[in-house]
């Protein structure tokens, strides 16, 4: 296919962001959303991750972004497109081969490419040996696919073509139009200034938030399985992102997305962009400004950051070593990627396009303490345990390993914390890539085996010269933008003859 070239001022021009909004982003309790955020995956270890996405709107189908990211620096590894019908649901599964995760699918909805049974693609990764193993998933409702178009003459036999195209017939989508066999990507062919684009456009419709998702983590050799259930972000009249899935060259600006690896390299020592190549398929993401009232990407990063802020995390856990119990604490922080700038440097620890470059944090956010060469943010406070009859831990608890100086810290976006674990892979879910692991010793050397804890997430920060005096945000508080759940497993020896496992999740509780 020949590369076209989307500018933001011919994308405004045909309403890729079409309708009106006035409110910021909030959490649906209930779990239903406009984009549903999978705070963790695993094919690490024995491991493979069950996906399922519910469209719960009866009425209208839903074109989805579906993208996985890495859990060390939040790269994409994995991203297609699927049309739901209305009261559709896709499953997929994540599994491992010759060290990449792959992803596998039977469900008769159509998606972008036409099969996405394949690979992980490790290319923009800074681990390509393991990189692609563990991570978390978005999932962004781009637009809603009404029966009847919104052009009354666009219709054929009454109906919205590409509706007809995605709409189940005895249990199968044919993913064609009506009136021949044109496939799926012909009907969402284009958002450039094409006679068809106009047509194609009024397909589509702003989303609603009708999407519910989760992912259960099942380790066959282990017998054991962790369910988790989705982050769910509503808006109250969130505007159509509709882009191709497809490899048409974008030249981002702040209107398209805060991620930084795509913008414009500039001269050390001053900090900016990575200049990595943007496409089509690369957006939208979770920046991409879906509200009037966040016009920018990095408006809209602040609004959800500012939303999913945290000042603690609260879990409760058991390692006792009769029951073989673990307990591991994921921490997810979905817009980290967000605030990464990329300043070249010979000694820099990360290489994209040849250049090497040191990766930090924004100056004035929650993140700039961030240090590439251990991918760790700083915190605030300590650990805080108590065991189940009220005793408190009372030495100065750190997670390790630690950088120096022995700071408070949480490595990756995906951070997987092992209580009393010790080296290794974390004892419930087998991570690796970005774990830490945290001994909860009490007074006298006593090592409490069960009980609950307190992790402090709001990020150490201190003004730097230039830097504003109040964080990027809005807030000057520091608190993390996280997301996640602990995952509890326990083994009893008296069942059959070789015992069995016991799985539980619980979400993360906070404190404000």
């Amino acid at each position: 296919m020949k590369k076209k070239l989307l500018a933001i001022g011919v994308a405004a021009s045909l309403g890729i962001f079409a309708g009106t909004a006035s409110a910021a982003p909030s959490v649906n309790a209930g779990g239903i959303g406009h984009t549903n955020i999978i705070p963790y995956f695993s094919t690490q270890n024995g491991n493979a991750t069950l996906i399922s996405i519910t469209n719960t709107d009866q009425s209208n189908g839903k074109v989805v972004k579906v993208r996985f990211r890495g859990a060390e620096w939040s790269d994409d590894i994995f991203d297609f497109q699927v049309f739901l019908s209305p009261g559709d649901v896709f499953t997929g599964a994540v599994t491992s081969a010759n060290g990449l995760s792959k992803f596998a699918t039977a469900d008769k909805s159509c998606t972008l490419p036409a099969s996405v049974n394949q690979s992980f693609v490790p290319i923009r990764l800074q681990n390509t040996a393991s990189g692609t193993l563990e991570g978390y998933v978005e999932i962004i409702t781009m637009a809603d696919i009404p029966e009847v178009a919104t052009v009354p003459a666009n219709n054929v036999n009454g109906k919205n073509p590409l509706f007809t195209a995605i709409k189940h017939v005895n249990g199968v989508a044919p993913c064609t139009s009506a009136t021949s066999t044109a496939r799926l990507e012909n009907l969402t062919e284009d958002n450039f200034v094409t006679a068809a684009a106009a047509v194609q456009a009024s397909y589509m419709t702003s989303p609603t938030g009708s999407l519910t998702s989760y992912a259960t983590i099942i380790n066959v050799p282990g017998s054991k399985a962790f369910a988790n259930i989705a982050t769910a972000i509503n808006y109250d009249a969130p505007r159509k992102a509709y882009f191709r899935q497809a490899n048409d060259s974008v030249i981002v600006t702040d209107s398209l997305t805060a991620d930084r690896i795509f913008f414009p390299k500039v001269v050390a020592p001053a900090s900016g962009g990575a200049a990595v190549p943007a496409y089509q398929f690369d957006l939208p993401d979770l920046s991409t400004p879906v509200e009037a009232a966040t016009p920018t990407a990095s408006g809209h990063r602040n609004a959800l950051t500012v939303l999913l802020q945290k000042s603690s995390v609260v879990a409760e856990y058991s390692t006792l070593d009769v029951l073989a119990a673990a307990t591991d604490i994921v921490i997810s922080q979905p817009t980290r990627r967000y605030f990464y700038n990329y300043t070249q440097s010979a000694t820099g620890s990360v290489t994209l396009e040849g250049v090497k470059y040191k990766i930090g944090g924004d100056a004035g956010s929650p993140y700039q303490s961030l240090v590439d060469t251990t991918n760790r943010v700083d915190l605030v406070g300590s650990v805080a345990f108590f065991d189940r009859e009220e005793n408190k831990a009372s030495s100065n608890i750190v997670i390790s390993p630690t950088p120096p100086g022995g700071a408070l810290s949480l490595k990756g976006e995906v951070s997987v914390i092992g209580i009393n674990n010790g080296a290794g892979a974390t004892g419930a879910l087998g991570a690796l890539l970005t774990i830490n692991d945290i001994t909860a010793t009490g007074a006298g050397g006593t090592v409490y085996e069960e009980g609950w804890a307190t992790i402090p997430t709001i990020a150490g920060w201190t003004l730097v010269a230039g830097a504003p005096t109040a964080y990027e945000n809005g807030t000057a508080n520091g608190k993390l933008p996280v997301i996640g759940f602990t995952a509890n497993n326990v083994f009893n020896g008296g069942v059959g003859t070789a015992g069995t496992n016991y799985g539980t999740t619980l979400p993360l509780r906070y404190l404000p």
